[in-house]
């Protein structure tokens, strides 16, 4: 019962391995998070069961896990994952295996890349601002500085413009 309402109700997609990284269970979310492990992954090596995901396979062997980020989909309908996995220990703190999550923040991540875009432009006439300038030129000093790569600036004023943006914004 508390599988049935808990493990299978939670938000995250979870990965539990035993402590030869081998797959003892999963989650549905697991599924819809990473589509192309297998249906029924329990019994297989973790290698085997993350086959289409180097990145993850490389944390899994990692005796400390860590977290990497993983995007999922087609183009335009991708989903965002931050993954983590996570020594799993015993009541003796003896490790017995790993937990592998994939909490969905894809909606996080478009409010981040909506709150950039509305901090690099003007409200009214969506044009970029000085904040977008700033972005673009340390950028283009960085690149001079490392590569070596030309840079150009033209500068020029109009007269009297500030009557024209006060007014029209």
């Amino acid at each position: 019962l508390a599988r049935a309402f808990v493990f299978d109700r939670l938000r995250d997609g979870v990965l539990v391995l035993d402590h030869s990284d081998h797959v003892v269970d999963f989650n549905p979310r697991l599924l819809e998070a990473l589509p192309q492990v297998p249906r029924e992954p329990r019994g297989l090596p973790a290698q085997e069961a993350l086959a289409a995901y180097p990145e993850l396979q490389i944390l899994v062997r990692s005796p400390d896990g860590g977290q990497d980020d993983l995007s999922v989909g087609e183009a335009g309908l991708n989903r965002h994952y931050r993954i983590e996995v996570s020594p799993l220990q015993d009541a003796y703190g003896e490790q017995v295996g790993k937990v592998l999550t994939a909490h969905d923040d894809s909606e996080v991540r478009a409010l981040l890349v909506r709150l950039h875009d509305l901090a690099i432009r003007g409200g009214l006439t969506g044009a970029f601002n000085h904040r977008h300038f700033s972005e673009l030129a340390d950028q283009a000093l960085y690149r001079l500085q490392r590569y070596g790569e030309p840079l150009s600036l033209i500068s020029f004023d109009l007269d009297h413009f500030k009557s024209v943006n006060d007014q029209y914004g």
